[in-house]
C-alpha cells in the first residue's frame, strides 16, 4: 500500500509541474499538454498524506513542517527514532536492491553489455565534445538554394553563431516552427545564411515520396564505356542450329549528364536509355557510336518512331532522379563508402548508424568454429548493408539485410497481414481534425526476436563485422531480406500474445460473406464461407428496380432448378433475338457485375452460365437479358449455399486410369483426317462436329465471330446453325479448325464424335 501511495504522489507531482526530465514535454506541463487547460496544482500544495507510526496514511490539508531549529531539539530527535522504529515493527526493515532477485529489477541503460571490440576500427562508437553540430541532420545536405531570382546548387556546413559564439534559433519537432539558422556554402565559395524551415522546404520539394532527388536534365557532354562493354564480335554467337543470335544489352556503357543547375554526373545507359530515348540516339549518330553493341539494336527504332515517342514524352515531366542522394543527402553504396563520406563530411553518422544496426543483428548469427564443415542442407546465401534516410528527422539509417531472392521457396506459406494504408489514412484525417498529435514508434530490428525455419548460412564479409570477419555463420533469426522473415515475427508475436492471455478475434463476416466451421463427414474441422445475405440483397435490389423501372414488364421466376432453363437447352451464343435497349442493355451490365461478384465470394455454381451471358456485353439481346433474369432467380430460391473449403487431401486410386492405345480411333496418321484431299462431305460431316463438341465441352465462346457470308476454306471450319425460333438458319459462323481439332484429341472421352467424321 505504501509503495502505491508513494507512486501515485510521484506521477501526481510529475505530470503537474515542468520538467527537463519528462520525455518530449519541451520544459512544458505534461497535464497541460494532455488535456489543453491549465494545470492545477492547489490540491497537491493543500493536501499533504502523512504516515502514522502505525502504517496507516491520513490525508490533511492544514499541516506546517518543523523548522531547522525544532529539528535539532532532543526530544523531536527521539520523536523520530521512535517513529523509525515502529514503523520497522510494523512494515519490516526497509527494501535494499540486493533482497530483489536480478530479472526483477528494472535495467539500467548504461548497463546494457554491448561488445564493442568486435566491431571494426573505424565503426566504433565515437565519445564526442557535445557541440551544437552533434546529432544535427541538417548539416552537409547538398540542394537547390534560393539565391536571387535564381536557384543555385549549395551544402549546408555549419550553424550560424551570433557575435557572443552562440547558435542561433532553437530547434522544434514541427519544421515550420524550428528557428535554427545555418551556414550554406555554395559552389562559388560564398556563404550564406539561411533558416531551418528553409532547408526543410527545399529537402523535401526538390524530392519524390521516397526522398530521390530530382534533376532536370540540359544535355549530354560526354560518353565512356567500360570492360563490361560488348565488342560486335561478342554480340552476335551462332547457335548449333546455324541461327545467328545478337545479345541486346548496355551493360558498360555510361553517359555524362549535365543538369539545370549546372552540375554533371555519369549515368548509365540503361536509366537514361528510358528517360531521354530520342535525346539519347541522336547524341550517338552524331557522335558516331550509334554502331556500337549498346546503341545499334535500339538507335534505329527510336529515330524510326521519334515524332511518336516525343508525343508520348511532352505529357510527362522531364525530370530525371537522382539515386545517389536522398533529400540532398549522399546514400553510400557499401559500408567502406559510408566511411569515406563521413571522413569527407568530418561526422559519424553512418558510422554511428552500422555500429547500433550490428549491436542488434549480432544475435542473428550462430558463428560456426574454424574446424566445422558447412552445414548439410542449408543453403549458402550473401548479407549485405543498406542505407536510408528517415524522411521525419533526415537521420541516417543502416539495415543489414539477407540475399533471400537466391534462396528456394519454403514449403510453407510465408504472407504475414499489414495495416491497409486506407486505415492509416483515416487515422491522421481523425488526428487533424481533432488537433492531435501524430506519434510513431519504432520496434527497432523487431525480426530479430524471432526464430526462423529456413536453413541458409552465410560468410560474414565486411569490416562491420570486425573481428568476426570471415567467419562462417549460421542465420538462426529472422533477418530482413528472408522470405519467412516477415511470417516468423508474426507467428513469434502472436504466440507471445496469446502467451500473456490475448486471443484473437473470430471473423465473422469477410468481404461479405459470413464464416462459418462446419464438420466434415470424415470427423475434420473446415471453414465454409456463405453469401446469403448479399445475394438476398442484390436479388431484393434486382426485383426492385424491374418494378420500378420496367412497368412490371420483367420478373423473376418463383421456381428455378438450374441457373438456364433446361427445358429449352439455351445457347446464349446463338440467340437472335432482338437487340435490347440502351436502358436495359445498360442494367443487363449490371447485373452481370453483380453475378460476377458473387461468383468472386463463393457462388462458383453460377460461373458457366455468367462467363458465357459476359461474352456479349457489347451487344446484349433479349434473351440474354431473360437468361440473367433467370439466373438472379436461381440465386433468389438457392440463397443459402455454403461453399466449403475441405483440408484433406482426396485419395486416388491412378489403376484407375489404364493407359489406351488410341490409335485404333485415330488411325495411323491424324494428319490425314482434314488434308486439303480429304474433304468429301466436309462441310456436313465439320458442322455436326462442331454441334456436337459445343454442347458437349461448352467452347461456345470461341464460336461468337464475325460472320461470313459463304465458306471460303475448310480451315475455317465453317459452321451452317440450325435450330429453334432465335436460332437462325441463315447465320453462318467461323469456328477455328484449330479449336475443333485440339477438342477432339484432348476429349475423346466426354464427347462423342458421330461417325465417319474422318474422311
Amino acid at each position: 500500500m505504501l509503495w502505491d501511495h508513494c507512486l501515485e504522489l510521484s506521477a501526481l507531482i510529475k505530470s503537474h509541474t515542468a520538467s527537463d526530465e519528462v520525455f518530449m514535454a519541451d520544459g512544458e506541463v505534461p497535464e497541460t499538454l494532455m488535456t489543453g487547460d491549465t494545470a492545477n496544482i492547489s490540491q497537491i500544495c493543500q493536501f499533504a498524506k502523512i504516515l502514522k507510526a502505525n502504517g496507516q496514511v491520513l490525508y490533511r490539508s492544514t499541516f506546517r513542517h518543523l523548522t531547522p531549529e525544532e529539528l535539532e531539539r532532543p526530544e523531536h530527535a527521539q520523536l523520530h527514532a521512535d517513529f523509525d522504529s515502529a514503523i520497522s515493527a510494523k512494515l519490516g526493515p526497509a527494501a535494499a536492491r540486493d533482497d530483489f532477485p536480478p530479472e526483477d529489477l528494472t535495467p539500467d541503460p548504461s548497463d546494457t553489455d554491448h561488445d564493442d571490440s568486435l566491431l571494426g576500427d573505424d565503426i566504433q562508437p565515437v565519445d564526442e565534445t557535445p557541440t551544437p553540430e552533434i546529432g544535427d541532420n541538417y548539416l552537409q545536405a547538398e540542394l537547390l538554394f534560393p539565391r536571387g531570382n535564381d536557384m543555385v546548387r549549395g551544402k549546408v556546413v555549419s550553424r550560424k553563431c551570433n557575435a557572443s559564439g552562440e547558435v542561433v534559433g532553437r530547434a522544434h519537432s514541427n519544421p515550420m516552427l524550428d528557428t535554427r539558422t545555418y551556414n550554406v556554402e555554395f559552389e562559388d565559395s560564398d556563404i550564406a545564411a539561411l533558416a531551418a524551415n528553409a532547408i526543410a522546404v527545399s529537402m523535401y520539394t526538390q524530392c519524390d515520396p521516397d526522398g530521390n532527388q530530382y534533376m532536370i536534365f540540359d544535355s549530354f557532354v560526354g560518353h565512356r564505356k567500360s570492360d563490361k562493354a560488348l565488342t560486335l564480335e561478342e554480340q552476335s554467337k551462332i547457335e548449333p542450329s546455324g541461327r545467328v543470335r545478337r545479345r541486346n544489352t548496355t551493360a558498360g556503357w555510361q553517359l555524362c549528364c549535365q543538369w539545370k543547375d549546372g552540375s554533371t554526373t555519369w549515368e548509365d545507359l540503361s536509366s537514361l536509355r528510358n528517360s531521354y530515348p530520342v535525346l539519347l540516339a541522336e547524341y550517338a549518330v552524331a557522335h558516331g557510336i550509334d554502331k556500337e553493341p549498346g546503341f545499334n539494336w535500339w538507335v534505329p527504332h527510336t529515330l524510326k518512331k521519334r515524332e511518336a515517342i516525343i508525343k508520348m514524352t511532352r505529357s510527362r515531366t522531364a525530370r530525371y532522379l537522382k539515386k545517389t542522394h536522398k533529400f540532398g543527402i549522399e546514400i553510400p553504396k557499401s559500408v567502406e563508402d559510408a566511411l569515406r563520406i563521413n571522413k569527407e563530411n568530418g561526422n559519424t553518422f553512418w558510422a554511428d548508424a552500422i555500429a547500433k544496426e550490428m549491436k542488434e543483428v549480432r544475435t542473428a548469427f550462430k558463428i560456426l568454429g574454424d574446424h566445422e564443415s558447412d552445414p548439410v542442407g542449408y543453403q549458402k546465401i550473401r548479407c549485405h548493408m543498406i542505407f536510408d534516410v528517415k524522411m521525419e528527422d533526415f537521420r541516417r539509417k543502416a539495415r543489414l539485410v539477407a540475399g533471400g531472392h537466391v534462396t528456394k521457396a519454403p514449403a510453407t506459406i510465408t504472407y504475414a497481414s499489414v495495416v491497409s494504408r486506407e486505415t492509416v489514412r483515416l487515422a491522421l484525417m481523425l488526428a487533424a481534425l481533432n488537433g492531435l498529435e501524430v506519434k510513431a514508434g519504432d520496434v527497432l530490428n523487431a525480426y530479430i526476436t524471432a526464430p526462423i525455419t529456413e536453413k541458409v548460412w552465410t560468410v560474414l564479409v565486411g569490416p562491420e563485422f570486425g573481428a568476426d570477419a570471415g567467419k562462417r555463420a549460421i542465420i538462426v533469426h529472422a533477418l530482413y531480406g528472408l522470405k519467412s522473415a516477415g511470417a516468423a515475427f508474426r507467428a513469434h508475436l502472436a504466440q507471445c500474445m496469446r502467451d500473456m492471455g490475448y486471443t484473437s478475434c473470430p471473423i465473422v463476416i469477410y468481404l461479405g460473406t459470413k464464416l462459418k466451421q462446419t464438420k466434415l463427414k470424415n470427423g475434420l474441422w473446415a471453414w465454409g464461407m456463405s453469401p446469403s445475405k448479399y445475394v438476398q440483397q442484390a436479388v431484393a435490389n434486382c426485383e426492385q428496380h424491374l418494378h420500378t423501372h420496367f412497368d412490371g414488364n420483367y420478373s423473376l421466376a418463383k421456381k428455378a432448378g438450374n441457373p438456364f432453363r433446361a427445358s429449352d437447352n439455351y445457347e446464349p451464343e446463338l440467340d437472335v433475338s432482338e437487340p435490347l435497349t440502351p436502358e436495359l442493355a445498360s442494367y443487363f451490365q449490371s447485373i452481370i457485375g453483380v453475378m460476377r461478384w458473387m461468383i468472386e465470394i463463393g457462388r462458383v455454381d453460377i460461373a458457366t452460365e455468367v462467363s458465357l451471358l459476359s461474352s456479349h456485353l457489347a451487344m446484349p439481346r433479349e434473351g440474354h437479358f431473360e437468361a440473367a433474369l433467370h439466373v438472379m432467380s436461381y440465386l433468389k430460391c438457392h440463397h443459402n449455399t455454403r461453399l466449403v473449403f475441405n483440408p484433406s487431401y482426396p485419395n486416388i486410386n491412378h489403376e484407375s486410369f489404364p493407359e489406351n492405345d488410341w490409335k485404333e480411333f485415330y488411325g495411323s496418321d491424324i494428319g490425314q483426317w482434314f488434308t486439303p484431299g480429304s474433304r468429301c462431305n466436309f462441310s456436313s460431316r465439320w458442322n455436326l462436329a462442331h454441334t456436337q463438341v459445343v454442347s458437349n465441352l461448352g467452347t461456345r465462346g470461341s464460336t461468337n465471330q464475325m460472320p461470313v457470308e459463304s465458306p471460303s476454306s475448310p480451315n475455317q471450319g465453317l459452321t451452317g446453325i440450325k435450330g429453334n425460333q432465335r436460332h437462325s438458319s441463315k447465320m453462318i459462323k467461323t469456328f477455328p479448325f484449330a479449336v475443333i481439332s485440339h477438342s477432339f484429341s484432348g476429349s475423346a472421352q466426354s464427347a462423342p464424335i458421330p461417325d465417319g467424321i474422318g474422311c
